[in-house]
């Protein structure tokens, strides 16, 4: 007894009193054997007034656990409070599995992107939909802002530069060509595949909109069309060209110098139009076995719009185009070395190589930002590589024309044009030309006429009036610029036979270099091969010139 006061409540009960003690391995039994190896060791009480209510005082740092670690030799002890019960609760995110009895389980954690409901029964993991993601605890799902290229960041701005300054340049260089369809420059250039090059350009620099703006399924059938069929009115018509020069100078080489089958504009325009049709109907299959539709990408708790199209189908559809700028690479070595009067091969070749070299670079970036889901870049890359292919054919094949015919004019007419021709020279004045004069003037204006394979052949008659001296010369003759000093005063009247008839042109002037008299001149052209002015790509004057 510890002569304490015992007190009886109001119903008779006597509160209690209590003492907590730790039982424990005691300090003392590795000094004393006889001692005993556990002892009692108070850590607290706890007690009772007449209100009933107890009071706990514990020294919880005192009290000694033994070790949970039951696979250990010696016997340890710890100040850890053990857990008495048989599983931990599940954290967020983590469903419970039950396994035998009731009262324990083993906890599976869900996807990321995945809520845990619980049933009756047993709980599961359910995943969000697509643009929706899970709430902090992991119990429902919410909707996510759907995001695309933002038109103000540098990856938008720069393609949509590149492509406003390219539509600019190419309706420019359109409007010229419409205006200056008519003189030689544009004739020699093969007007209307250059007007159909021209549309490939500006439709590759218009495919930067529809795939920077948010995805729809009208813009992603545009992206799948236009990015095509822009690339083969290009390189269709690049290469129908090509094909078109090389078949010339392999004609000349053979002994017969046939002229060579559909090299007229409208064969060309045909050839080139079967070429853009192959393309339209790939890009039509594709459309047929892979239907456009838009996809949600989710990228940490962030849901992208892009354009439901297979990087393989994509690389496919691109096959053609490039098996078409191949080919024209092809023709272009091959005829690296004609005259210098189709010097628009070595553009049509440079033109080709640098087309090659941006594809190889583009390829590598664009998968690669595909794979690792850089959507963004991986939409730059294409907008940029398609303008850059635009403005390679723009600025190659087609500045070196707008350079002749803005700033060098005197350059865009006929240089020289030679014609098996008939020339009787009858006087108008009191006094004709004698031989001696018209011989040594054609000498003096022609110092050289070895450079133009004049043959002449003079013949006298004492049947013109006035001791005139006729002369009949069988020559060919050629065209250059009329000087300032000779002025036409009459019109030029053309009577145009049949083909394979001769087209007889009469020319009168005054005040002629020649003798400075006047002179009826008669030529007599045969028309046994069509003027096709896009054979030769320098410039070329009208027939209208001084006969030499």
């Amino acid at each position: 007894p510890d002569y304490r006061q015992i007190q009886f409540n109001s119903e008779r009960f006597v509160p209690g009193h209590y003492r907590i003690y730790n039982y424990r391995r005691s300090h003392l039994a590795s000094s004393d054997i006889n001692a005993s190896p556990y002892e009692y060791v108070s850590v607290g009480e706890w007690k009772t007034g007449r209100n009933k209510n107890g009071q706990l005082n514990l020294a919880t740092d005192s009290i000694v656990w033994p070790s949970s670690n039951i696979h250990s030799l010696s016997s340890t002890t710890t100040t850890i409070i053990p857990i008495s019960r048989c599983s931990e609760p599940c954290r967020v995110g983590e469903l419970r599995q039950i396994q035998g009895d009731s009262c324990c389980w083993v906890c599976i954690p869900c996807n990321e992107t995945s809520i845990v409901v619980e049933s009756h029964e047993h709980e599961r993991c359910e995943q969000c939909a697509i643009g929706y993601w899970p709430t902090i605890n992991r119990t429902s799902c919410y909707k996510l802002q759907e995001t695309y290229i933002d038109i103000l960041s540098i990856q938008a701005l720069v393609p949509i530069c590149l492509s406003i300054i390219g539509n600019i340049l190419t309706l420019f260089v359109v409007i010229l060509f419409y205006k200056k369809r008519e003189t030689p420059v544009v004739k020699a250039s093969g007007k209307e595949l250059c007007f159909i090059m021209l549309a490939g350009i500006h439709l590759c620099y218009l495919m930067t909109f529809p795939i920077l703006v948010k995805p729809h399924v009208i813009t992603c059938i545009i992206q799948r069309l236009g990015i095509g069929l822009g690339f083969s009115m290009m390189y269709a018509a690049l290469l129908t060209k090509t094909n078109r020069i090389a078949r010339i100078f392999e004609s000349t080489k053979k002994q017969g110098k046939l002229r060579p089958q559909y090299i007229s504009p409208n064969s060309q325009v045909a050839i080139c139009s079967c070429l853009i049709l192959v393309q339209l109907l790939l890009s039509l299959l594709w459309l047929a076995y892979e239907r456009p539709s838009v996809d949600l990408i989710a990228y940490d708790r962030s849901v992208t719009l892009k354009c439901h199209m297979n990087k393989h189908s994509f690389l496919f559809s691109l096959t053609y185009n490039v098996l078409l700028v191949l080919v024209c690479t092809m023709y272009a070595i091959r005829t690296r070395k004609v005259p210098e009067n189709f010097n628009e091969t070595k553009f049509i070749g440079f033109t080709c190589y640098t087309t090659c070299i941006i594809w190889l670079a583009f390829l590598p970036i664009y998968f690669t930002a595909y794979e690792t889901g850089r959507h963004q870049v991986h939409i730059a890359t294409l907008c940029i590589t398609i303008s850059l292919c635009a403005t390679v054919a723009l600025a190659c094949l087609f500045s070196p024309k707008v350079y002749i015919i803005l700033l060098h004019p005197e350059k865009n007419m006929r240089l020289t044009k030679q014609i098996k021709a008939q020339a009787n020279t009858l006087p108008f004045t009191s006094k004709g030309p004698t031989q001696s004069d018209y011989t040594s003037n054609h000498q003096k204006l022609t110092p050289d006429l070895s450079n133009n394979d004049v043959q002449s052949k003079s013949l006298a008659s004492n049947d013109n009036e006035e001791n005139c001296q006729p002369l009949v010369s069988k020559l060919t003759v050629t065209f250059q610029p009329i000087p300032n000093e000779c002025k036409k005063k009459d019109k030029i009247t053309k009577k145009n036979n049949n083909k394979n008839k001769p087209t007889i042109i009469t020319t009168t002037r005054s005040d002629n270099i020649l003798n400075n008299e006047k002179y009826q001149v008669k030529i007599k052209k045969y028309d046994d091969d069509d003027d096709d002015d896009s054979l030769n790509s320098n410039p070329i004057q009208d027939e209208e010139g001084m006969l030499q």
